[in-house]
């Protein structure tokens, strides 16, 4: 943990790292903090992309994914699992409350399905974050907002810690980890209070 963010598995094991990730997908996401189906980068990581990965050529960027891809696999931290078709079921009641919270607060920039609207940066599905039983890094966005320059310029997401209540948005990530991350969350309001 940095800061309240969780950095994710990043050796070559196919479920709780990076080994199901293609040459592109890994480019993509260290020179612009998206890959497609894996979702964006926030927190310490949205700042090394922004301020200096971006920045690198694709030869050195080249040369990070092949030494991504030497690191032995080990199979420890959240799985990313893909956004379940159809949504993930029956939803308990607090998850059912936070579905109700994430049409009105977040389904304008995230949508309804979670694909993110004119922008990948936005997509849901596929992201570690969205998948972490612990919900470390779904917290800290919610309640700080993250950011990202890009090459199509800034890309962000308002923290909604002065919007809403503590219960609120433990209720949307209850929401948002069951539909879009097919994981099952006991985020406690707590998490929510400074």
């Amino acid at each position: 943990m940095q800061m309240g963010w969780r950095a994710y598995n990043l050796t070559s094991d196919g479920q709780h790292g990076l080994g199901n990730w293609s040459e592109d997908q890994l480019a993509s996401y260290l020179s612009t903090g998206v890959a497609s189906g894996k979702g964006p980068a926030s927190g310490p990581m949205a700042e090394a992309v922004e301020h200096g990965l971006r920045y690198m050529t694709q030869e050195d960027i080249a040369a990070m994914v092949t030494y991504l891809r030497s690191l032995p696999p080990i199979a420890e931290g959240p799985v990313a699992h893909p956004m379940p078709s159809g949504g993930a079921g029956a939803l308990d009641a607090v998850a059912r409350r936070g579905e109700g919270l994430f049409a009105q607060a977040c389904a304008g920039c995230h949508l309804p399905d979670g694909q993110g609207r004119q922008s990948a940066w936005a997509a849901l599905g596929g992201a570690h974050s969205v998948s972490d039983p612990a919900g470390d890094n779904l917290v800290q966005v919610l309640r700080t907002g993250t950011a990202l320059e890009t090459a199509q310029g800034r890309v962000f997401m308002p923290g909604f810690s002065k919007a809403y209540t503590a219960e609120e948005l433990a209720a949307i990530t209850a929401y948002v980890t069951a539909h879009f991350g097919n994981t099952q969350t006991d985020i406690k309001a707590s998490a929510f209070k400074n």
